[in-house]
């Protein structure tokens, strides 16, 4: 801490001796790199948001937009989307929903909230099929993949007798996002018709957003009603992945296609069978009389027996099940075997044998009945993958650009950051080596006296030169003396 604030003093003491130009320039770079590091954690702390809802009523939109807010929840709104932080999902949804909202389109039985005594009877009547539809649309768009909904009753006028009596009808439309399964059309099916009284399922008819019948107790072209054309093809799409799966884990997977085409008997048929047996008697029923005849010896007896026998019999009701197994036609084809040769790949077509065995395994799997005139066909044509490896390398590419858009978005972040510190670090040193540096202390130099040499160090290994110097220094004393 001393040391920082001691760059701030001399930081301090430099920059009022700077210019004007200087100083603007200073406070130019420090804001700037201050914004920089603030923008970038304001952006980095930014939570993911997530959807909501989609395709909301707007005054859907408006009451959850509004609830939202009283809880204190980020919200984000896009057309008819409504968006919160990811970690708000679940909490909001469980909120909204104890609220009653989103309400759905239509109008429900809140319809009644308005009336008033000086309604009357048929628009009540009307008021009430239009609450009817309303909630039966909500109830129909709350499940899985059905954006909206609207449902069309036809309640007719109750008739005093029975004969005369027109059954309700309904029709429902839905616009999913990704399609209905089986159990899902039945459910929606089997809950209008709970809900309406005297509505029976064949009587409702179920449309997409596409004009597509998915659900009508109609005959279509073939003869069939929906609901056995359904069976035709369930029972087929079974036949097929049970032949797929097997030869997937012979050939590998990708490498067969099976179709099926399944003839189904759906004749209801009732029989009602009596069987005798004529070698079972039963007694039914036994009468005895006796008659007094008058004789020339007195009076004779003459007795009469009748006995009633029943033949053994047996009434049996048979109903035959609709649906059973006419006939089945199966063609497969498999793709082309390739095998390395030369460091290529060639295609070599199967043998009789091979074909022969792929056929009877597809047969067994299947349960073909020859004596019900089933019959096969297996053929080998190499398969055009041109359009899978397309997929595949545009699935691979979306998902690179993903990572690499996910990846650059950090790293980015870190790049911005990893500059602007050193941009700070680079400003701050180049002030601090700006500053003046203190004057240090000098201290007084005492001149020092030139050392005399030493005679070894004059003499040396020049002999000669030292006896000069002996010889000198000789004649000079006998001079003086």
């Amino acid at each position: 801490m001393g040391d920082f604030l001691k760059i701030l003093r001399q930081f301090l003491l430099v920059f009022n001796k700077m210019s004007s130009a200087q100083k603007l320039s200073v406070g130019l770079v420090f804001f700037s790199s201050l914004i920089v590091i603030v923008a970038m954690v304001v952006w980095l702390a930014q939570p993911d948001y997530a959807v909501l809802y989609a395709n909301l009523d707007p005054q859907d939109a408006g009451a959850i937009q509004q609830k939202l807010a009283e809880m204190n929840v980020p919200v984000k709104v896009k057309g008819s989307v409504i968006m919160v932080p990811s970690k708000y999902v679940y909490q909001a949804r469980i909120a909204l929903a104890s609220e009653g909202l989103p309400q759905g389109k239509g109008v429900g039985y809140e319809i009644f909230d308005k009336s008033s005594l000086t309604t009357t009877n048929y628009l009540q009547q009307i008021n009430y099929k239009r609450a009817l539809e309303g909630e039966l649309a909500r109830t129909i768009s709350t499940i899985k993949g059905i954006r909206s909904a609207r449902v069309h009753l036809a309640l007719p006028k109750r008739e005093l007798f029975e004969e005369e009596r027109i059954p309700p009808s309904a029709s429902v439309v839905v616009d999913t996002s990704t399609g209905l399964s089986k159990s899902q059309l039945r459910a929606i099916v089997h809950l209008v018709a709970s809900s309406v009284e005297g509505l029976k399922p064949e009587n409702i008819t179920v449309v997409d957003s596409y004009g597509d019948l998915l659900y009508g107790g109609m005959d279509t072209a073939e003869g069939l009603s929906s609901a056995q054309l359904d069976v035709k093809r369930s029972v087929e799409r079974y036949l097929e992945q049970k032949a797929t799966s097997m030869l997937a884990g012979v050939l590998g997977p990708g490498k067969a296609l099976v179709r099926v085409n399944a003839d189904l008997d759906f004749t209801k048929i009732e029989k009602t069978e009596e069987k005798f047996d004529p070698e079972s008697l039963v007694p039914r029923s036994e009468e005895s009389s006796k008659e007094v005849l008058p004789s020339a010896d007195g009076q004779g007896v003459k007795e009469h027996a009748i006995t009633n026998y029943e033949v053994s019999k047996t009434v049996a009701r048979i109903v035959e099940s609709t649906g059973n197994i006419k006939r089945l036609a199966v063609a497969v084809v498999v793709d082309g075997k390739y095998e390395e040769k030369g460091g290529k790949k060639e295609y070599v077509p199967r043998s009789e044998e091979e074909k022969n065995k792929l056929k009877d395994l597809v047969a067994q799997a299947v349960g073909l009945d020859p004596a019900r005139g089933d019959t096969i066909t297996i053929n080998e044509i190499p398969f055009d993958k041109t359009a899978l490896k397309e997929q595949e390398k545009k699935a691979s590419q979306e998902q690179m650009l993903a990572l690499a858009l996910e990846v650059g978005k950090y790293a980015g972040a870190g790049i911005l950051l990893l500059i602007a510190i050193i941009f700070v670090q680079n400003t701050i040193k180049s002030i601090s080596q700006s500053l003046p540096r203190p004057v240090s202390e000098v201290k007084p130099q005492i001149p020092r006296r030139p050392r005399t040499p030493d005679i070894g160090e004059v003499i040396g290994d020049n002999y000669d030169l030292a006896a000069d110097v002996v010889r000198e220094y000789l004649e000079g004393e006998e001079g003086e003396s």
